[in-house]
């Protein structure tokens, strides 16, 4: 074996316990398949040799996983290995070197298939699981246990609740006294949140011990524990230095000098008065913190010499002197307290509030400890437990039953465990139980990749683990670190990956959380590997973005996603590259890789990335992570669901309108509510949204009656069925996510209603438990069933998929894009209660409120809420590292910036220290590179500007930093996306962007609320009758569908069927119908000859806009023009394609529903933008192959909207 396997070959060394720290691409899962089938090799072995009849096999090895999914890859990779050895599928010269017993030993190889299913390789709740069925007896567990199902769970926990606090309310007792002093500090919501967090948390029995233990202690036992703790002993020495030096300037607290530091002295004399009568420490705690504030901001830092405190000199008259002493004296001072006291150490000083807030914690312990035994007795009672449960009980199991624990220990002669980083202190302690000083142990993980503390993993477990092996069981632990690099180009690590994180991780670690970066290599084989080779690429885009709106910035970063990946396309070598590795992939039987994936940290934005994506031509899939109750489909069935139990839910009831269900527009409903204002506050309360719905829109109203009545009477599953499988449904919330998602993940909400319904729940608890899974949203530190829903599987295949960082784990693509750097850090906010680890044991810290009514934070609390936000900021890095190392060929990190006044990158000006109080991951590049030079944008669109970074690299890498690395500058112009030729400027080379100045003898706008009016919304005022409920079967969505063929070129029904037909069947649930339709209407606008040639100017789906001002409002009138272009007389012509099917002539049509007004607006809006006069606009109705043509009478926008010409609503 060559020289850089050798941290594969130690890790094949069965005499030797091994922890291996596997980076990225180090192949740790190849590692833990080859030592498994080595150590069958020793078991088949002593077979061989010494014929031994206990035979050992893989019920012999235990492997522990982090996922589900994780376990099977690995039983797979070990099946798929051992089979190759049986069957010489492996050289001669492996096997002789791996496992030449397994190849010898025809017998055994006979046994290892037929009891391979009897292997022990799990994640570590099936592995108790196991455990507790395999003794339940000793276990005092039922054999038939099982674990609960979410939806009973939800529902006790509630009533628990409820229950426990109404009896408590009613009662008297010294529990109704403690309820009361609750209340009032946090209020009925809050108490509530806060004990379901308990419920909740993967400590629950940690937290039910903490209470037990606080419970027969007095609020100053309390605090003299909390005090105990309390690392910090030289408080007397702090004040005593503090006063001595300051006893000199006693005098000038009499003089009437109006500077904040006299005022400051005063009150420090007037605090040491009373510390001096303090008679115990919790109360020279609470002074000292006060002294800490007059001196400094309150977090970090002394400001007890800053200018504001000391004032101007001229404030200080005839004291002058005074002043400069005192400047000098108070200088010398602080840098004296800073050595004994550092400033940040005011956390760890008890307030005032702490022993207000210890008595809060008492009376929380003695509402919430009794729910949670019932809690608990209530699982014990059905059997039916959680996975914290299934782990505390089989750690119980081992510890009470030495025997049995013997039995294991003899049982499970090796040991490997797979993402140790993700594990935990509990999970840790199970381990060590099947541990002796005989049995072999193989860890494997890497703290670089520790992202699960939201599921309770604990990377400060990796050196937990150390310390055990070593102290406790007495084990020669050799440590492997991995830094190989088996995934990533050699380019991409040398001026990406090892620049980038030796600067974003701290260089000395001094926390047990935080890792540090070990430098790549890529391994001198990978050069061999296949016949072509990339050496791949590390690319960082700025995009310049000024928008006010943060959602058309993210729509523009969109546009740049999709131009970086158009931009790759291009790249022969590269593409050549993934054809032929995913070639190799599909010939070992392996799905071939998507091209290019987009990773961000939240789903925030999947749907707008995929939008433009689509937009620019380039297929793209949302991967099925988390996120289910964040869907808006979901939503959508939560609003309808909450109106049929509550017709006064006005909130849902505009949901429900505006869903795919209805598809009403804002004006719509807003027009129907003035129609039918109350005239008088007594009717407004009578006739609420209700009542309008049934006066204006009856056809809506009969439905949704219809609904009403039937959830009362059929099972809540069919409901939903019948109601989603309407005409109403059929063509809208399907429709709006092509890939097929949200049908997906309504017919998995179905499946979990009817669950709900066999369990005899009705439709209001199933609404009361949507609303909680919507509350558990946001991740809770500490939560077991913070675990965000999965969101409906499905299988698809595209060049690009979106997902979540978390989801990519374990995963490799070709090209990773990383956009979104700019969102800022979201750190836990969580205040009211914190509870968790800090100095080795549980602690709870919480808010109280003060007499004026303000919220105030135990000191406990502080340090928590730190220790969490800190344990976050390493987090990041991590989940940041985790993201690019997924990459095998090109990285690219696209980020919105802005420039400052002074043409710095805006914030990047200023000299960066470290990246440790970064708001945003965006906010490291300039640190890693260096960027404070000034920097200008590229004015054309087309060609960004490429940056150098102002680094120190190796000369030996001077290739790769010209060929491989780049920073670009690029500037997508708002309009870029609505029109991308220079042809369709106007004089000065710029789209108009300033303020038309309109006048309109009588206001046209009807709703002042509204600053951005569009085309469609003003036909929709003037126009006759403008229906308020959605067209007929196929209606809306058969115009997008149309329109969308149109865009993309493929009006050819026999070139293009393949096209059109997958468009449909992603657009409609029946697409035969569609298609007949569809096939008749593009045999119409063939034989017409209408459509502009190949080689026209032409533009399709172009949207313009234009500002006026009326009296004095400025509004944006917007339209999107179907298809403009160039005909052979170089005119200008406006297409407009038209799916209208009512009984009328097409002239009938234009005439009632104002479409002349329409491209009158269209003419005026092209003229003031582009300064292009069009000729005239061709209206096609495709349904009746009819066409309709309206001239350029070049009338302005006042004549347009002027009521002598509109018959504006009344």
């Amino acid at each position: 074996m060559k020289q850089n396997h050798s941290p594969i070959e130690k890790a094949l060394d069965l005499n030797k316990n091994i922890m291996m720290i596997a980076g990225a691409g180090s192949g740790k899962t190849f590692t833990l398949t080859k030592r498994y089938c080595k150590i069958l090799d020793t078991f088949a072995q002593k077979l061989y040799l010494h014929n031994k009849q206990d035979r050992k096999g893989v019920q012999n090895i235990l492997v522990i996983t982090f996922t589900k999914k994780a376990a099977n890859e690995m039983k797979e990779r070990i099946y798929s290995e051992l089979k190759s050895a049986f069957t010489k599928k492996i050289t001669l010269e492996n096997i002789t070197n791996l496992y030449p017993y397994l190849y010898k030993n025809k017998e055994y190889q006979e046994y290892l298939i037929d009891t391979f299913n009897q292997n022990y390789i799990s994640t570590i709740d099936s592995f108790c699981i196991r455990l507790l069925k395999e003794y339940p007896l000793l276990a005092d567990i039922d054999p038939n246990f099982s674990i609960i199902e979410d939806i009973d769970l939800e529902q006790k926990k509630t009533e628990l609740i409820n229950n426990n606090l109404q009896k408590i309310s009613i009662k008297q007792s010294q529990k109704r006294i403690a309820l009361k002093n609750l209340l009032q500090n946090w209020g009925l919501w809050q108490l509530k949140k806060n004990i379901r967090f308990c419920l909740d948390s993967s400590n629950f029995y940690q937290i039910m011990q903490y209470f037990e233990n606080i419970k027969d202690k007095s609020v100053a036992q309390l605090l003299e524990e909390s005090i105990q703790q309390n690392p910090i002993h030289n408080i007397d020495e702090f004040v005593n230095i503090l006063i001595s030096k300051l006893k000199q300037f006693n005098h000038l607290t009499t003089l009437q000098i109006d500077v904040p530091v006299i005022y400051i002295l005063r009150q420090i004399f007037s605090e040491y008065e009373k510390y001096q009568y303090a008679k115990n420490k919790h109360k020279k705690e609470c002074i000292t913190r006060n002294l800490l504030l007059l001196l400094g901001d309150g977090k970090k830092y002394y400001t007890f010499t800053s200018y504001h405190q000391l004032g101007k000199k001229s404030e200080w008259g005839d004291s002058l002197n005074e002043y400069e002493l005192m400047k000098c004296v108070l200088q010398e001072l602080i840098k004296t307290l800073e050595q004994i006291f550092p400033y940040n150490n005011i956390n760890f000083l008890h307030s005032e509030y702490d022993e207000i807030g210890f008595q809060v914690i008492k009376d929380f312990a003695k509402i919430v400890a009794p729910i949670m035994d019932k809690f608990y007795s209530y699982k014990e009672q059905r059997q039916e437990w959680e996975y914290t449960d299934i782990l505390y009980k089989a750690i119980n199991f081992l510890e009470t039953h030495p025997e049995q624990r013997a039995e294991l220990q003899k049982r499970f002669s090796h040991i490997l465990i797979d993402e140790m980083q993700d594990t935990n202190n509990k999970q840790w302690q199970l381990i060590k139980n099947l541990l002796t000083e005989e049995n072999s142990i193989f860890l494997v993980g890497d703290d670089k990749q520790s992202i699960y503390r939201f599921r309770g993993g604990d990377v400060t477990v990796m050196k937990q683990m150390e310390m055990d092996l070593k102290n406790e069981y007495k084990k020669e632990l050799i440590i492997i670190p991995s830094q190989c690099s088996w995934r990533s180009d050699s380019a991409l690590i040398s001026v990406g990956f090892n620049p980038f994180f030796n600067k974003v991780f701290s260089e000395n670690p001094d926390k047990d959380y935080e890792a540090k970066y070990q430098e790549m290599i890529m391994p001198i084989e990978r050069n061999a590997k296949g016949v072509m080779r990339y050496y791949g690429h590390f690319n960082i885009s700025l995009l310049e973005t000024n928008h006010e709106s943060k959602l058309e910035n993210k729509k523009l970063e969109a546009r740049l996603v999709a131009k970086k990946i158009n931009e790759l396309e291009q790249d022969e070598h590269l593409q050549k590259v993934i054809e032929m590795e995913n070639s190799q992939r599909e010939q070992e039987g392996r799905e071939p890789l998507p091209k290019y994936a987009i990773l961000t940290a939240t789903r925030k934005y999947f749907q707008i990335y995929k939008d433009i994506l689509e937009d620019e031509g380039i297929s793209a899939y949302i991967h099925s992570g988390q996120g289910f109750y964040e869907r808006q489909e979901i939503y959508d069935v939560y609003n309808l669901l909450a109106f049929l139990i509550n017709q006064h839910n006005e909130v849902a009831l505009l949901g429900i309108l505006r869903s795919p269900i209805f598809s009403l527009s804002d004006t719509q409903i807003f027009r129907m509510k003035e129609v039918d204002r109350p005239s008088n506050v007594v009717e407004e309360n009578e006739k609420h949204l209700w009542q309008n719905v049934k006066n204006n829109l009856p056809e809506i109203a009969e439905q949704l009656e219809k609904w009403i009545k039937l959830s009362t009477i059929i099972p809540l599953n069919d409901l939903l069925e019948l109601i989603i499988r309407s005409s109403y449904w059929e063509f809208g919330i399907y429709a709006d996510s092509p890939d097929g998602q949200a049908k997906a993940n309504i017919n998995k909400l179905i499946d979990i209603a009817g669950a709900f319904s066999g369990k005899g729940y009705g439709i209001i608890d199933f609404v009361d438990f949507m609303e909680r899974k919507f509350e558990c949203g946001t991740i809770r530190n500490g939560s077991s069933s913070g675990t965000i829903e999965p969101l409906a599987s499905l299988k698809v295949k595209t060049d690009t998929v979106i997902m979540t960082i978390h989801s990519s784990k374990g995963l490799e693509f070709p090209v990773v894009l990383l956009p979104d750097l700019n969102n800022q850090f979201n750190y836990s906010k969580r205040e009211s209660l914190i509870i968790n680890e800090l100095d080795n044991k549980l602690q709870l810290g919480c808010t109280i409120q003060d007499n004026n009514g303000y919220n105030q934070k135990m000191r406990i609390l502080e340090r928590l809420k730190q220790k969490i936000i800190d344990e976050e900021k390493a987090e990041n890095k991590r989940l940041f590292y985790v993201a690019a190392t997924r990459a095998q060929h090109s990285v690219c990190l696209i980020s919105q910036v802005k420039l400052s006044k002074q043409g710095y990158l805006s914030g990047f000006n200023k000299p960066i220290k470290n990246n440790e109080n970064s708001k945003c991951i965006a906010e490291w590049i300039p640190y890693v590179y260096n960027l404070q030079q000034k920097v200008v944008f590229p004015d054309d669109p087309t060609k960004p500007i490429t940056i150098k970074p102002n680094i120190e690299y190796n000369d030996q890498l001077d290739t790769f930093w010209q060929n491989n690395f780049s920073i670009q500058l690029y500037k997508i112009d708002s309009k870029e996306a609505h029109i991308s030729k220079g042809v369709m400027r106007n004089a000065k080379g710029v789209m108009r962007d300033e303020v038309e100045n309109v006048i309109i003898k009588k206001p046209y706008l009807m709703f002042p609320c509204y600053s951005e009016l569009t085309v469609h919304q003003i036909l929709q005022d003037v126009g006759q009758e403008t229906a308020f409920f959605p067209q007929a079967i196929g209606g809306a969505e058969y115009g997008k569908l149309f329109h969308k063929i149109i865009e993309k070129k493929l009006t050819d029904w026999n070139k293009h069927y393949s096209q059109i037909e997958s468009f449909i069947k992603k657009r409609f649930h029946n697409p035969y119908i569609i298609e007949n339709r569809l096939k008749r209407e593009l045999y119409l606008l063939k034989n017409k000859n209408i459509l502009p040639s190949d080689n026209a100017i032409q533009f399709a789906e172009k949207e313009l806009y234009h500002k006026i001002r009326m009296e004095g409002q400025v509004i944006k009138i917007s339209g999107v023009i179907d298809l403009l272009y160039q005909n052979h007389n170089d005119d200008w012509i406006i297409m407009d394609f038209k799916t209208d099917s009512d009984k009328l002539s097409c002239q009938e049509i234009v005439k009632r529903k104002r479409y002349d007004l329409q491209m009158k607006i269209y003419f005026w809006l092209l003229n003031n933008v582009y300064a292009i006069t069009a000729k005239e606009a061709i209206l096609y109705f495709s349904y009746f192959g009819d066409i309709v043509k309206i001239n350029n009478d070049e009338q302005g926008i006042e004549s347009l909207l002027d009521t002598k010409n509109t018959k504006l609503h009344k």
